[in-house]
């Protein structure tokens, strides 16, 4: 499956992209935004293997794509996860490669994934989580209509600190209204 906007190509992630997906989970600059424990070689070939193993659900509940720039090149990934049937809903995420941020391909990539996920998976609602430190995530939210949830206080454990993290969510119906005002 392929999605794609003016400048970016969405794809389903394959086994080799996991160099990619290593290199820039690494970067000093993206693990100032996402401090995740160590990212070794072995736990990022399990996290592309589980992405891969997502494509082989029935029904499919997990959706993990790579991010391509018009030149074909890997800037980050984003998806639709924990896909509930029944209630409709799902979570997002978002990763871009620290040298494509402030260009808008945060946004662009949203709004395709958002409206995949409310027009393609039939979602009701598709929430949000994120560190509250992470103000350019927080913006994007913003940015994109998102409300505001709540503060989950020390929610997060990682590289020995506790992290708040703060949820926002998005109802189809707030999100039909967003892109009548993008057209």
């Amino acid at each position: 499956m392929t999605l794609t906007t003016d400048r970016l190509t969405l794809r389903e992630i394959v086994a080799s992209d996991w160099e990619e997906i290593y290199r820039m989970q690494n970067d000093p600059e993206y693990r100032e935004f996402n401090p995740w424990e160590d990212q070794s070689e072995e736990k990022i070939k399990l996290l592309v293997k589980r992405f891969l193993d997502w494509q082989q659900e029935s029904p499919q509940k997990n959706y993990q794509f790579l991010i391509e720039n018009d030149d074909g090149h890997f800037i980050g990934s984003t998806g639709v996860h924990s896909v509930h049937l029944k209630h409709r809903d799902g979570e997002f995420g978002i990763r871009l490669c620290p040298a494509c941020w402030g260009k808008g391909f945060a946004s662009e990539a949203a709004q395709k994934i958002l409206n995949f996920g409310f027009n393609e998976l039939n979602l009701h609602r598709i929430a949000v989580e994120t560190i509250a430190d992470n103000l350019p995530a927080i913006d994007l939210c913003n940015r994109l209509g998102m409300k505001y949830e709540g503060r989950f206080r020390e929610h997060k454990w990682r590289n020995g600190q506790w992290y708040d993290s703060l949820r926002f969510a998005l109802i189809d119906h707030e999100w039909q209204v967003i892109l009548n005002r993008l057209q």
